[in-house]
């Protein structure tokens, strides 16, 4: 045998003896080589109140002197109205001070611990008149706390980022969204702009949802309202406002607020009481435009309301003709010398619904067949907006008969390419003129077989 391979024996038969050992080892202790767990020390309240019975909280530290107190039933901080202040900021501070836990009593005397000289001095004033002193000392060896104590009683050690909590300044407290749509049911909605016409949006009512197919509706600056596209709605605007940030101060910048170039009026129901909020959009400089909201004014992200630039014709829903079937009794369709008159009847609602049955100039059609003519009726889309060319022949029309009105509409020859899209007389979009032609040869082909 050769060297090498000896030598690779010997090597295995060494690994497979300490693998042995250890495999031995971990079945004495189970818990092998791993630490000990290291359990959280138990803290000690050393001060507590109750929220209600602070009136105010001064802290002073090396350069920084702030105080709390209440005004009007609110918190604010001293050279600051309530409104510029968050709440929530604050009480999260009063909880911190309302109740005061140490990690460990300490011994050494406290001038040995920095309270000879406080970096930090929080006073907590009371309703019943008294004053309570925290005084915040050195930094412990032990990392992570601070040497402190009550009302010059014993010394004790606290968590460092309660300390941080303390130091937080103005800035902290005067930074927060003034503005939360996010828990508000918004209803409507207003963008007045200058030089553009003014959009409307409003959310439809329940029945109103349940008979189409869209949940809002754009009733500005058309001569009629029609369905919305809800998807567009909600990306473009209804997200873009529940989740507009209004915290930073707008300062001395050139904001535009006296001649807005927008204004956007929500309607909301907050449970069941209604709000309003006016936001008023000035300039836009760089990444930020400045906005309006109460008595500030306040840098926003641009994009959040690029919205009030939109072309309002993107908000409409594209099916300009939608009468879901489940609404329809007849359509009647002209075309020159010919007409079709397609008929739904509507069976009692039982258990399964609305039960639906077709007929296509009185005759019995299949559902299936009925239902695919229909949505080749229906789901002709806009192409754009009318700009006023002059309209030629009539292509075709319908009449739609619906549970609750009666809808024409009018396709009318413009070019080669485009049809206008008349409904009930008022022209606003037009319509590939193919879709319109695809369309009549469908409704053409389902009446020479309609099973």
């Amino acid at each position: 045998m050769n060297k090498i391979a000896r030598n690779s024996i010997i090597l295995v038969a060494v690994i497979t003896v300490l693998g042995a050992g250890i495999w031995w080892v971990l079945q004495a202790d189970p818990q092998g080589a791993q630490e000990p767990r290291q359990e959280e020390p138990a803290l000690q309240t050393v001060y507590q109140i109750e929220e209600a019975q602070i009136t105010a909280v001064e802290i002073e530290a090396e350069d920084s002197l702030m105080r709390f107190f209440t005004q009007d039933g609110q918190w604010t901080l001293e050279g600051y109205a309530p409104e510029q202040i968050s709440q929530f900021k604050v009480k999260s501070l009063l909880s911190v001070v309302a109740q005061i836990e140490a990690l460990s009593a300490v011994s050494d005397a406290p001038e040995a611990c920095g309270l000879d000289a406080p970096s930090v001095m929080v006073k907590i004033e009371r309703t019943d008149g008294n004053v309570d002193l925290v005084e915040i000392g050195d930094m412990s060896p032990v990392l992570g706390a601070y040497f402190f104590r009550v009302n010059g009683g014993a010394v004790y050690t606290m968590y460092t980022h309660k300390v941080d909590d303390l130091l937080n300044p103005a800035a902290f407290y005067t930074n927060f969204s003034r503005l939360d749509l996010q828990d508000l049911q918004i209803q409507a909605v207003q963008i007045e702009r200058e030089g553009k016409r003014t959009i409307q949006l409003r959310q439809k009512e329940q029945a109103d949802i349940l008979q189409g197919m869209t949940a809002w509706e754009i009733t500005a600056p058309f001569g009629r309202t029609y369905d919305a596209d809800d998807s567009y709605v909600q990306e473009q605007i209804l997200q873009k406002l529940q989740t507009l940030d209004i915290s930073t101060p707008a300062g001395s910048a050139d904001t535009g607020i006296q001649s807005p170039k927008a204004v956007i009026t929500v309607s909301a129901l907050d449970g069941e009481e209604a709000v309003e909020v006016v936001l008023k959009v000035g300039n836009t400089a760089g990444d930020s435009t400045y906005v309006a909201y109460g008595d500030g004014v306040y840098a926003v992200p641009a994009q959040s309301l690029a919205f009030v630039d939109i072309d309002e014709t993107l908000l409409v829903f594209k099916l300009l003709a939608l009468v879901p079937v489940q609404t329809l009794h007849t359509l009647t369709l002209a075309c020159g010398d010919e007409t079709h008159v397609f008929t739904v009847t509507h069976s009692a609602i039982g258990t399964d619904g609305d039960q639906l049955s077709f007929q296509i100039d009185g005759t019995p059609a299949n559902e299936q067949k009925a239902k695919e003519a229909y949505r080749q009726v229906i789901g002709i889309e806009a192409a754009g907006e009318y700009s006023g060319a002059p309209l030629g022949e009539a292509i075709a029309e319908l009449v739609f008969t619906s549970q609750d009105a009666v809808k024409t509409v009018t396709f009318r020859d413009i070019d080669a390419l485009y049809a206008s899209f008349t409904i009930d007389g008022v022209t606003e979009f037009v319509v590939k003129k193919q879709a319109v032609l695809d369309m009549v040869d469908q409704i053409r082909a389902f009446a020479e077989n309609p099973q």
